[in-house]
């Protein structure tokens, strides 16, 4: 898994949210709905601790996809798809409205082998 997230982190091992920004497509403006911090905080500390326990959650949440689903790109395209669990929401929709329990639930459904 450490392969697939290596970029992601800088030298002491704090997520890197601009690094995020570019492997996954997603601007940073969104990625910092999901933290504490305005789209200008982050982009300025793309590390901010203050960030860092929805960056970790997110990461994890994506390598966990990537592996599951045999790539990054697969990964992408199940987190920006509608699900029928989530009201036909997409899974990244739910974490940008900081709701990670539930697409966490689903990480989980595809890791026991449930549809997902």
């Amino acid at each position: 898994m450490a392969a697939i997230l290596e970029e992601l982190y800088d030298n002491i091992g704090r997520v890197d949210m601009a690094a995020v920004a570019e492997m996954t497509g997603e601007p940073i403006a969104r990625l910092a709905q999901m933290t504490p911090l305005t789209a200008g905080a982050l982009r300025k500390n793309p590390t901010s601790e203050r960030a860092q326990p929805a960056a970790r959650r997110f990461v994890g949440m994506f390598a966990s996809a990537a592996r599951l689903l045999g790539s990054r790109k697969a990964a992408l395209i199940w987190l920006r798809t509608p699900h029928p669990e989530l009201e036909n929401h997409s899974p990244l929709d739910l974490l940008y409205d900081q709701r990670f329990e539930a697409v966490e639930g689903l990480v989980h459904d595809l890791r026991s082998g449930a549809p997902g």
